[in-house]
């Protein structure tokens, strides 16, 4: 009888060391690197990404529970700069079901700058870039939901950082901590909740489009904007009037100071539902 509950307990347990054997952490020294250069194609999986607290450039951790689905990981550096790619690879199809069977845990410098490029098909991520120096961000989103946060002011000037999101559901906070230059947000059919609390630093612009999707622009009374709206008849637009002033086709809020300072904000919208909504 013991021999019996031996040999059960190791066809259970062979799996479970299985499983383990696929979990994988890569991680990168800084040598002389003054910048760093992320790209990461994603096809299905959940994807995290936060500051690393340590000294290290850069831990890329990977948990996979398929053996057809792998995720290869490449670094090469070029003089100062380095690169980073990521790119989950496959031998069989793989589809949105299989969200739940990769992990990838990214971990960046806070100690250079970082440029951020990012294509995920049927993922589900959590994008923290709070204390990252991103100097450029791009995010492309299919099947996709991701919550992505600044909750502390960047200390470096994104040129430009560039959000198109198809079938997703997305939220975006703190974003005038991202401190970008240009912002530039294309929607299609999902929900998206873009929130600019934050400490504006400098002048800034944001051109935002939305197709047949559910936008919601989060204002803070703080945040000096004026906001440019074509307010088609087909779609729906909706605007704190106590809280904007509006001339022509554009909207102030009522403590505007041009003199502070300001966000440049334009909405296109197409059949969509737009609303924004002021909070403190």
């Amino acid at each position: 009888m013991k021999y019996i509950n031996l040999k059960l307990f190791a066809i259970f347990l062979l799996p479970s060391l299985s499983l383990l054997a696929q979990d994988r952490i890569q991680i990168f020294d800084r040598d002389d690197e003054k910048e760093l250069k992320v790209k990461l194609e994603y096809g299905a999986g959940v994807v995290s990404v936060r500051k690393v607290e340590s000294d290290k450039l850069c831990i890329v951790k990977m948990n996979r529970t398929k053996k057809e689905i792998a995720t290869e990981v490449r670094y090469l550096k070029r003089g100062t700069t380095g690169y980073l790619d990521i790119e989950l690879t496959d031998d069989m199809s793989y589809s949105m079901f299989d969200v739940d069977d990769q992990k990838l845990d990214i971990e960046l410098t806070d100690k250079i700058p970082c440029s951020v490029n990012m294509e995920m098909g049927a993922c589900s991520g959590r994008l923290d870039f709070s204390g990252i120096r991103l100097q450029d961000l791009a995010l492309s989103m299919g099947a996709s939901s991701a919550e992505i946060e600044f909750n502390t002011p960047n200390k470096d000037r994104i040129r430009k950082l560039k959000v198109e999101a198809g079938v997703s559901k997305l939220k975006m906070r703190g974003l005038a901590n991202a401190n970008f230059e240009r912002m530039e947000f294309e929607g299609g059919v999902g929900s998206y909740v873009l929130d600019f609390s934050g400490n504006l630093k400098e002048n800034s612009e944001c051109r935002i489009s939305l197709g047949l999707g559910k936008l919601v622009v989060r204002i803070p009374r703080n945040l000096n904007v004026r906001i440019h709206s074509d307010e088609s008849f087909l779609a729906s637009f909706k605007i704190d009037r106590k809280e904007f002033v509006r001339k022509n086709d554009t909207y102030y809020n009522v403590d505007y100071d041009d003199s502070r300072p300001h966000m440049e904000m334009w909405i296109e919208t197409g059949l969509g539902n737009l609303k924004v909504q002021t909070i403190e």
